[in-house]
Parts: structure tokens; C-alpha cells; sequence
């Protein structure tokens, strides 16, 4: 069931473990993503057929230096956030379900920073500019308010770590 040039495969329900969500709109309603939308919101946003992508344990999801213009959020599963070196790998951090990525990839253009890999059969849904804008306004302006609440709390997180890092670190 191809449907990119990443040779991806759309989910299939029938390949997920039993205990998940039997549906999209059930994986949403258990996304903190999207909390703010209503059921209209969520059916609308569905009904514009975005991309479900399954990956299977080691599969990368994007790879550093990838120029992909696309956020993701994981719906199911867990994945590591890394960078590669030969054959060593540094973890970052790890994403769960109703976790994002990529949303700076809609703000700028150039490759990707980091690897990200599933650990666990992962299903996500792959969002691009280009689908964004062809949602209803409202729906548009409740996803750029949402990608806006994580990148500044990923801007503070990172604030946060700096700061600990100084105060260890003082200089004389």
C-alpha cells in the first residue's frame, strides 16, 4: 500500500495491537494535540485526508540532513529522538503518543537536525504546510496555536537546562 517516495505504508488496522484505539478519530481524542478541537474539528480535519503512516521498531521516521517540509504527530508507539555518528547514536530524547515533531520544518526551509526512530510500532500523522493551508481558518489557527504552546515550551525547557548549566558553571 505505497504512497510516497519513502515507500511508507498507510496503517492498517489490522496490523495494530489490539489494546490501541480502533480508529483515527479515537487516536485524536487521545492526542493532547487535539484537545482544543471540537468533534466537527476533528471530522473536518480527517476528512481532508491526511497521511497515517505506520513505522515498524528501527524504522527511521526522518533522517538528519532530510529536507521534508511535514510535522508529525505520534498517535501511537514511541520513538527516539537522536543524532548518529557511524555507528554510534546519541539519544535526545524520546517522543510518545500525542507527542510532536517537525514543526520547525514548517517555518523554514533546510534538512532536518536530528534522526527520529521508531522504538515500538508507531503510527503517525504526517502534516504538511500545503495541508494546513487548506483547512478551514479556524482549524488553521488551532494548530498554529498549538505549535506555538510546544515550541515555546520547548524554547523555555531549553532556557531552563541552559540556566542549571551556568549556575554549575560559574565562572570567576
Amino acid at each position: 500500500m505505497a504512497f510516497n517516495k519513502k515507500n511508507r505504508r498507510k496503517w492498517d488496522r489490522r496490523e495494530c495491537d489490539r489494546k490501541k484505539p480502533e480508529n483515527e478519530m479515537d487516536w485524536m481524542n487521545k492526542s493532547s494535540f487535539f484537545n482544543s478541537f471540537s468533534a466537527e474539528d476533528k471530522s473536518a480535519f480527517l476528512a481532508s485526508s491526511p497521511d497515517f503512516i505506520k513505522f515498524n521498531p528501527g524504522e527511521m521516521i526522518v533522517r538528519k540532513g532530510d529536507i521534508d517540509r511535514s510535522v508529525y504527530i505520534i498517535l501511537v508507539g514511541s520513538a527516539k529522538v537522536l543524532k548518529s555518528s557511524g555507528r554510534s547514536e546519541l539519544v535526545f530524547g524520546r517522543l510518545e503518543a500525542g507527542d510532536i515533531f517537525g514543526e520547525i520544518s514548517l517555518l523554514r526551509k533546510g534538512g532536518r537536525t536530528f534522526d527520529v526512530k521508531a522504538e515500538i510500532q508507531t503510527i503517525v500523522i504526517s502534516i504538511t504546510a500545503k495541508h494546513i493551508n487548506s483547512l478551514p481558518v479556524n482549524i488553521q489557527s488551532k494548530m498554529k496555536s498549538q505549535f506555538l504552546k510546544i515550541m515555546l515550551g520547548r524554547f523555555e525547557d531549553i532556557n531552563r537546562k541552559y540556566t542549571e548549566l551556568l549556575s554549575k558553571n560559574t565562572f570567576e
